[in-house]
């Protein structure tokens, strides 16, 4: 071969590898370095206007040349806030929020060559219109027409994503039932399922969720002025004179109040007064699942076993076909150490929005954490939920004293049932708690939060205090033998037991806890239950994986006979591995000082637990195979 021609053929291979390398490069490295914000009003399909942030990734100051998808989240909280000084910096982020709702989220987005926009929901901060209810069909709809607006613009592809947490995530499955076919990955963490349960837990109604967000979210946000203040809500763009974002605040007094409208709507199918809707119902995605499975939208749920969503995102991943992963860590609301979220999300937009072949389709689609395991060994996968390898292992409640706990009756757990019938009495002490729901949901017991890395003791256990002494001593426990090795439980327990009370109806709080041999006795998961909310019916609206459904309907409403009742109740789902030598312990008590008992609920009231032969009362845990230890 002639040496110039063999030389050139060299030269163009080089170069054509090289290109390729580039190429290859670029798809799958962070390579822009900025950014631009614009801040507009975007008409929703009825002309209300919506308040957009969007942020154009640069490299060296020069604007992306190419168009590029876009990730947005749809927010409540104010999608730009002003300085301490009232001013607006555009060459921040938007700094509220943590994790994926913070400005970190956004970098790396930007970086990894995204568009991001940021939107105010209808009714909140520089968006004009009313909030007729706290998170319904209305945000479905207005995503829609935002995303529209976005695939619109000479810059961006056809294919957008959203992302967020909490009530950011809880929109997206709203999105996700009326989705635009542009939108076709989201990745909502800590989100809602059932509209119902955010408001309450079995009837029992979580009155500070209703007055933290009339105080801290509608009075800082919902009414900006005619005068820029420190830390308010930035006005778009061309509003230089503040007369639109002034107007904004003019619509948003006739927004509803959460909690008066919570508290109006005690059952699921309860009717709005001013709607004429069974609000719960409307807004859940849980009753628009044929919808959501119908877009396709591939959805990467990501939750923690101590959220108060985290029961709602397993089943809810339990019965969508579309393209999904499942993630749950030993998390509170605000909580995202271990994996590194803002990894995980940018993998699932690269897939679904870039093609790129990064193997996150290949890995088994459900990852959990067994709760006090190393924070090496912790994590395992699975191809289901609930897991394959569940065995269903009932600890029954004994009349036997366990020795372990002074309290009412320190009954015990027991691998058989009592041949004789007996009951424990209970006066209900009206002055323990667990917390407000807001705190637990929070973590606030525990320095855990807004970290990616944390200390061993975040993975070992849930960060509550001793619950042996101010806890479990004033209520009805009932406490297993010492165990003879490490039992792993991952899934859902569920709790029978038969009770009779002075009253008509009852509030109960049961706690599965894990008593160590010192006596400290740790929360592992827990649930409500209002007894007038009782009733287990077979018509669940979607697959509820066996669990006894409490519809919560306002036609089964009971009262509490003299006979005694059966009740019987699912716990949140957890994966925790209660080790050798340690005790397995149900805890039952009949107020919570700071979740849901009115003062004028804080009667006399005796509640009486039947057990044994004709009252098989029990606890039903979700161990895995291979790890049962032997309980007497």
């Amino acid at each position: 071969m002639n040496n110039k021609l063999y030389l050139k053929i060299c030269r163009f291979t080089l170069v054509t590898v090289s290109v390729i390398c580039c190429n290859i490069a670029f798809a799958y490295s962070q390579f822009y370095d900025g950014w631009q914000r614009n801040s507009v009003y975007v008409d929703a399909r009825d002309g209300v206007k919506l308040a957009v942030d969007y942020y154009r990734p640069t490299f060296n100051g020069e604007l992306h040349q190419k168009p590029l998808p876009v990730a947005w989240r749809f927010t409540p909280y104010g999608r730009f806030l002003l300085d301490e000084k009232g001013k607006l910096n555009s060459e921040l982020l938007p700094s509220q929020g943590g994790d994926i709702n913070g400005p970190v989220a956004i970098e790396k987005l930007l970086e990894s060559g995204y568009i991001v926009a940021v939107v105010d929901v209808r009714g909140y901060s520089a968006s004009h219109g009313v909030s007729k209810t706290w998170l319904g069909e209305q945000q479905a709809k207005d995503a829609f027409d935002i995303t529209e607006w976005l695939i619109k613009l000479p810059f961006t592809t056809e294919k957008t994503a959203m992302f967020g947490r909490s009530y950011l995530g809880s929109v997206q499955y709203l999105a996700a039932a009326e989705a635009s076919p542009y939108l076709k990955a989201i990745f909502p963490a800590m989100a809602q399922f059932d509209h119902y349960e955010t408001a309450y837990s079995n009837g029992i109604y979580r009155q500070d969720l209703g007055a933290m967000w009339q105080r801290l979210i509608r009075a800082k946000l919902d009414f900006p002025s005619m005068q820029a203040t420190p830390f308010s809500v930035a006005p778009v763009d061309n509003d230089s004179d503040r007369r639109l974002i002034t107007k904004a605040a003019f619509y948003h007094q006739w927004n509803r109040s959460f909690s008066d409208q919570m508290l109006a709507l005690p059952f699921r199918d309860s009717i709005d007064q001013v709607s004429g809707e069974a609000l719960h119902i409307q807004n859940s995605p849980a009753y628009k699942l044929t919808a959501i499975n119908a877009s396709n939208i591939a959805i990467y749920h990501w939750t923690g076993w101590w959220d108060a969503y985290g029961k709602g995102q397993t089943i809810m991943y339990a019965n969508l076909t579309t393209p999904q992963k499942l993630h749950i860590g030993p998390y509170f609301h605000v909580e995202h150490f271990g994996i590194d979220v803002f990894d995980e999300m940018i993998k699932w937009f690269d897939f679904h929005l870039k093609g790129i072949e990064n193997n996150i389709m290949d890995e088994e689609p459900v990852r959990y954490f067994v709760v006090g395991d190393s924070p090496e060994d912790g994590w395992k996968t699975s191809k289901s939920w609930p897991l394959d390898a569940e065995k269903r292992q009932k600890l029954f409640f004994s009349k036997a004293k366990s020795g372990s706990i002074n309290s009412t009756n320190d009954s015990s757990l027991a691998a058989t049932n009592d041949r004789e019938n007996s009951q424990d009495d209970y006066d209900v002490d009206y002055s323990i708690s667990l917390g407000g729901y807001i705190e637990r949901n929070g973590g606030s017991h525990r320095t855990c939060k807004g970290k990616q890395f944390v200390e061993e003791v975040c993975y070992a256990h849930s960060g509550y205090p001793d619950l042996s002494l101010n806890y479990d001593q004033k209520s009805l426990t009932y406490t297993s033998e010492k165990l003879t090795s490490d039992i792993v439980i991952v899934g859902h327990p569920v709790v029978q037991f038969w009770l009779t009370a002075s009253t008509d109806v009852a509030d109960l709080f049961v706690v599965l806890e894990e008593v160590e041999p010192d006596g400290t006795s740790r929360f592992v998961t827990d649930n409500a239950l209002k007894t007038s909310h009782k009733a287990v019916t077979k018509n669940a609206p979607f697959n509820n994986l066996g669990l006894p459904w409490l519809a919560n309907l306002e036609k089964d409403r009971v009262s509490l006979s003299k006979a005694p009742n059966l009740i019987q109740l699912d716990l949140k789902p957890i994966g925790n591995r209660f080790d050798k030598g340690n005790r397995i312990r149900v805890t039952i008590a009949g107020a919570d000082s700071k979740s849901g008992t009115a003062p004028w609920d804080e009667i006399e009231r005796k509640i009486t637990i039947h057990k044994g032969s004709s009252f098989p009362s029990f606890i039903d845990l979700p161990v895995i195979e291979g790890s049962v230890s032997e309980i007497k």
